[in-house]
């Protein structure tokens, strides 16, 4: 006999049905709204890279990522637990941009070697630094491990919206106001350009230089 599920269980169930389809359509037409500025340092890679953002700001980077980087194949690095469950399959309905399962903490080897593959085979590969669970704006070396195996470039993207919301969350998750301001900061970095000693450091205060 088959055994029931419980409560949580069920719950969860639902949640992955219900709060993905609803949280893309947010992104969207909130997105839609806002007066959108970029400024770019740097230029572009015209090849794949590696782009970086803080987990706060996931409301908006990945729709203005989709957008400046129409029709390009991209894998965001995105964690086991149930939250990441419910974030990639939002990626997805908002952005189109697939998911690579797992963190920095948790199988990070294999996680390391699927990314390397999907930037080998094309993609670009994004990442949260500062996730799946903090502390915020935290620089993990995940990252710069991924760019410098595969020796691309990081793409950092930080949002600074004029009016926002922002949630009791550990990463003070972060949900601009419909038809605020917005300015997106892109940072083009060759890492083989900085001080190797101190890379880690260098590439958090570049992208702690901007976030709100």
């Amino acid at each position: 006999m088959e055994r029931s599920l419980s409560k949580k269980q069920l719950l969860r169930r639902l949640a992955v049905i219900i709060v993905p389809p609803v949280a893309a359509l947010l992104m969207r037409a909130i997105y839609a709204t806002l007066r959108v500025r970029y400024e770019i340092s740097g230029e572009w890679p015209q090849h794949n890279c590696v782009v970086v953002g803080w987990h706060g700001e996931l409301f908006v980077n990945p729709v203005f990522y989709s957008k400046f980087r129409r029709g390009f194949d991209s894998y965001a690095m995105v964690s086991h637990h149930f939250d990441g469950e419910l974030i990639a399959r939002t990626f997805y309905l908002a952005t189109g941009v697939k998911s690579i399962r797992g963190s920095s903490k948790k199988g990070a080897r294999a996680v390391l070697v699927q990314a390397i593959k999907k930037i080998k085979e094309g993609s670009d590969v994004i990442l949260t630094p500062d996730g799946p669970r903090g502390p915020r704006h935290k620089f993990q070396s995940g990252a710069l491990a991924i760019a410098k195996r595969a020796r691309n470039k990081l793409v950092i993207i930080t949002a600074r919206p004029e009016k926002y919301w922002r949630l009791n969350s550990w990463d003070r998750f972060m949900i601009p106001k419909p038809f605020s301001k917005i300015l997106f900061k892109v940072q083009v970095v060759d890492l083989e350009e900085l001080d190797q000693e101190h890379v880690d450091d260098t590439v958090e205060e570049m992208m702690l230089r901007h976030a709100v």
